[in-house]
């Protein structure tokens, strides 16, 4: 954020040399520098200055991060399997189909290194609680940008449900989900357009009315 290196030059056996006594100390140059560099700046530069470098650097950072938060996109997921329930963000933001072709391939056991469960699927999940799926699930619903999509899979009941903005939540089971994903992505060169249309056009008909998520209908 903002940093700028300096180049050194040293001969390179005194380089050698050097590296060599610091490493039997347990150092190195690159963390040595570093520190002389530091102690260089605090030497230097008043004390009032440096205060306010310290405030123009916490507040670059914080519109940085509140940049990140405000163009994050992400999706959201409740995962039932064998009795246990995971409530999760994941930054990969898989959108319906996208979802249920990892979990095709889940089930298949088609992954190169099989995960535990499917909420292993997501390396980068960020644990939620239910109240949370909820407020995202409302969210999405509303129309929010950053969530790309709201899943509820309970793989004991067989179903997988997913938030559409303006259908809200839809439901199918997991063998007509699995057709599904089969026809749009049995050939590797289609368009995605192209393979949307035809998951859409296979579960046409098929959704599961009257059923709600499970943690809807128990709440």
């Amino acid at each position: 954020m903002g940093d700028t290196s300096i180049e050194l030059w040293l001969n390179k056996y005194k380089f050698e040399a050097l590296e060599r006594c610091l490493t039997q100390s347990g150092a190195d140059s690159g963390s040595v520098m570093q520190a002389k560099l530091s102690e260089l700046y605090l030497q230097t530069v008043p004390e009032q200055e440096r205060t306010e470098i310290d405030r123009r650097i916490e507040a670059e950072r914080l519109a940085d991060e509140q940049y990140a938060q405000e163009n994050r996109r992400f999706s959201v997921y409740r995962v039932a399997e064998a009795g246990a329930e995971h409530y999760f963000e994941s930054d990969y933001a898989m959108d319906f189909m996208q979802t249920a072709w990892q979990l095709r391939k889940y089930l298949r056991g088609d992954f190169e290194n099989q995960p535990e469960s499917f909420a292993a699927v997501f390396d980068d999940a960020i644990p939620i609680n239910a109240d949370q799926f909820e407020a995202h699930s409302a969210a999405r619903i509303d129309g929010s940008q950053n969530i790309c999509g709201v899943f509820d899979i309970d793989l004991d009941r067989q179903r997988l449900s997913s938030i559409d903005r303006v259908a809200g939540w839809q439901t199918y089971s997991l063998k007509d989900i699995n057709t599904a994903v089969y026809h749009a992505y049995r050939s590797d060169y289609r368009p995605f357009l192209e393979r949307w249309n035809l998951f859409q056009e296979h579960l046409s008909g098929k959704e599961i009315t009257n059923q709600a998520p499970t943690m809807r209908m128990e709440m």
